[in-house]
């Protein structure tokens, strides 16, 4: 044999290269992973030491992957040596060959898979499960405290489709390996060379019919949840378990597990024996079980309940009443009858001087309009949005619109590098009118106005942070550039604490994270530049505080100490309230239970955050609070925050939608199920020609409520309310108290 020396390094050189490619690969994938991890925690941190919640869900995110690792490897690693097992010592020794089995690589792949799919699968509902408290409140049909249904259920629930879906991957897998393995020796088999005794296969037909038990003996436990599923079903268009489930359904589920387990019992007995056809007999018994009983239900549903819903659903009603008005915390509302006023005197009027003087004659987007047409000041500058909020004017407490003044990138008078990064970098200021009076021109007549204005009258009126802000900017740059300050001419240099120092580390990572290689040789960066990023506010919350479901609708103050501060509200939302009625809520999902728990406080000069429990009662804040200890002040809230507390418009809506029906209680139950006493939001005429209406949205006023309920007047959110079918619109109406921060 000729020995080729050039073929040889040829072989060689393509496997060098190969085990280099084995070494750089995973080498890569592992510095991207800890990269994405070190920016993510530098943003985190920069945001106010929130990285304890990455850290926290990272390590729960691990924990619950190596454990699916591990779990996956062991079984399928178990049922692969089964396997050959079974070929060699049966099948193979007598067809004198052997096969080489893949063990080892096949159950790494599929542990690999597993981890990856189930990495974000348990780690939420584990945190919950290991730091569940209790409500208080159990639910009305098998009496376990609602803090299961949320904390500790869905993981178990999880934890059985995991491994229900693990098994039954895990028998069809089997099947395919006998089934592969008798493929490659069909050759011979047609030969003759192997006869088909039952002692040879019967190794195998016991290794799947052990597979099927655990199967049927997993799915048992689906009974379980079965049951409490009911408490989530629905009767007579109203969500939990109405007289067919609990009377039908509840006593199958009960026990249906041991039917289950007992045809499986007999069945495997049969086929074990070989008497197949006693085995498909007991099989078939499970679902005419099932069939007769859902043929029961319907008759029950239909004879019965459909014939007298208000004599056998009444009990059921109520629970879902109770409830849901639990779950959404409209039962705390106290409901007050005023008498209706046909004819205001003067001395009427006098005696509610300051409601009267409050009435709002300022339209919220005229006045919106009204701020961009002559408070922008330069053409850079924009109002994106504004809000309504109680302010002391001359002493007294008034209702005035607030609106920040914001950068507007696409109208920089030029948009290079320099300028976008480096130049215009933050808005400035906020303007404020009264909402109930005009100037004598009939204009807004603004209380904080002008640039010159707001520099006067607020320490601190450049904005970093805001509703409008979404990019990033570079601050303390070198010493020959400086940012434009409030008019465009003027300068300014950056004091605050906030942002990420950009060292040769950071600025190589962030700006291969965001593709902006200037900022990589940039000669304007140096020691001290600074990078703002994640300068958008609710976007910022979102990423401190995944776990909360941000406010959309953000609003500004001047504090005590005259600088700008946002205040976001957040909130603990859940979908497993037993008996509780959904509803489909943009940006929290489809929900049952809410609470307004937290509120935000975050500095618009630097982005600090600071987060305050603001509903302590609320079990699904205190769990988070015990997840993520350090994330929470203990300080009691400023002053100046507390005045400007309002009631929130989101949860406000919500709360409004599902009074129309819910604000009758299970002492009203037979107008509840008749609909007699719902109610529809109020509407209003937004067209003349098409008579078009819509429905009047919540709006905030100063008003003192009649009756001893208010003393003086109170900064309240209000919606207006009218009787399904009413054509007129006859009004009733809820409140929010903004300064009590309750309905």
């Amino acid at each position: 044999m000729i020995y080729d020396y050039y073929k040889e390094m040829r072989t060689r050189n393509k496997k060098n290269k190969l085990h280099l490619l084995a070494i750089v690969i995973p080498l890569f994938i592992l510095l991207s992973i800890a990269a994405g991890i070190y920016t993510e925690i530098v943003q985190l941190n920069e945001l106010g030491n929130f990285s304890g919640v990455f850290l926290t869900n990272l390590k729960f995110k691990f924990l619950f992957s190596g454990l699916t690792f591990a779990v996956v490897f062991l079984i399928f690693f178990i049922t692969n040596k089964v396997i050959k097992k079974n070929y060699n010592r049966h099948i193979a020794a007598e067809l004198e060959e052997s096969k080489p089995f893949i063990n080892g690589p096949i159950a790494l792949l599929f542990a690999c898979i597993a981890a990856l799919l189930m990495k974000d699968f348990f780690y939420e509902k584990a945190l919950l499960f290991f730091n569940s408290v209790n409500f208080g409140k159990v639910d009305p049909l098998l009496h376990l405290d609602v803090g299961f249904y949320i904390f500790t259920r869905p993981l178990l629930y999880s934890l059985y489709e995991a491994f229900s879906s693990l098994w039954m991957v895990l028998i069809l897998y089997t099947l395919a390996y006998y089934f592969i393995l008798g493929i490659l020796s069909l050759e011979k088999i047609s030969k003759g060379s192997f006869s088909f005794e039952s002692e040879k296969l019967r190794p195998i037909i016991k290794h799947n019919l052990i597979n099927l038990a655990i199967f049927f003996f997993i799915k048992a436990f689906s009974f379980v949840f079965q049951k409490q599923d009911l408490l989530y079903s629905s009767f007579e268009d109203v969500r939990g378990a109405g007289f067919t489930d609990v009377n039908v359904w509840l006593n199958y589920y009960s026990i249906a597990p041991f039917i289950l387990l007992g045809i499986v019992g007999f069945a495997l007995t049969f086929i074990w024996k070989g008497k197949y056809k006693n085995a498909a007999v007991s099989i078939a018994i499970y679902p005419a079980i099932w069939f007769i009983v859902s043929i029961s239900a319907s008759l029950v549903q239909s004879i019965f309940v459909g014939t007298s819903v208000p004599k056998y659903e009444n009990e059921f009603f109520k629970n879902n009443i109770n409830m849901t008005r639990e779950a959404y915390g409209i039962d705390k509302i106290t409901v007050k009858n005023f008498p209706a006023v046909h004819e205001v005197s003067p001395e009427l009027l006098e005696k509610n001087k300051d409601t009267k003087n409050n009435i709002r004659i300022v339209d919220y987007n005229s006045t919106l309009i009204n701020n961009n047409q002559l408070q922008t000041i330069k053409s850079f500058y924009t109002f994106k949005d504004g809000d309504v909020i109680n302010y002391k004017v001359d002493g007294k407490e008034m209702p005035v619109f607030i609106a920040a003044r914001e950068i507007e990138r696409k109208n920089l008078p030029n948009k290079t590098y320099l300028s976008t990064r480096f130049k215009y970098t933050h808005g400035y200021g906020v303007a404020i009118n009264p909402m109930n009076k005009v100037n004598k021109a009939g204009q807004v007549d603004f209380i904080i106005g002008d640039l010159e204005d707001n520099r006067a009258k607020i320490k601190q009126p450049e904005l970093y942070y805001g509703e409008n802000t979404s990019d990033y900017v570079m601050v303390n740059a070198t010493n020959n550039v400086s940012e434009f300050d409030y008019d465009g001419v003027k300068t300014t240099r950056y004091t605050g604490t906030g942002g990420i120092k950009l060292s040769l580390v950071n600025r190589l990572l962030f700006s291969f994270k965001y593709a902006d290689y200037t900022m990589l040789i940039s000669s304007l960066i140096n020691k001290d530049t600074t990078l703002l990023l994640n300068r958008q506010i609710i976007e910022r919350a979102e990423k401190a505080l995944p776990f909360l479901s941000i406010d959309k609708d953000p609003y500004i103050i001047i504090g005590d100490d005259g600088k700008l501060k946002w205040i976001i509200d957040a909130y603990t939302s859940s979908n497993n309230y037993p008996y509780a009625q959904d509803m489909d809520v943009k940006s929290l999902g489809n929900i049952n239970y809410v609470r307004n728990s937290v509120k935000i406080l975050l500095d618009a000069y630097d982005g600090s955050m600071k987060c305050y429990i603001t509903d302590k009662k609320d079990p699904l804040i205190q769990v988070y609070k015990k997840i993520y200890p350090q994330i929470f002040s203990e300080e009691e809230m400023p002053e100046d925050v507390k005045r400007y507390m309002k009631y929130p418009e989101f949860l406000f809506r919500i709360q409004t939608e599902m009074l129309n029906r819910y604000h009758m209680t299970a002492d009203n139950v037979d107008d509840f199920i008749s609909n007699n006493g719902k109610w529809v939001i109020s509407k209003h005429f937004t067209g003349i020609e098409k008579e078009e209406v819509a429905e009047i949205e919540p709006f905030y006023n100063s008003i003192k409520l009649p009756e001893g309920v208010s003393e003086k007047e109170e900064f309240v959110l209000m919606r207006t309310f009218s009787p399904v079918g009413v054509e007129k619109h006859n009004m009733a109406a809820r409140t929010g108290r903004s300064k009590a921060g309750r309905s």
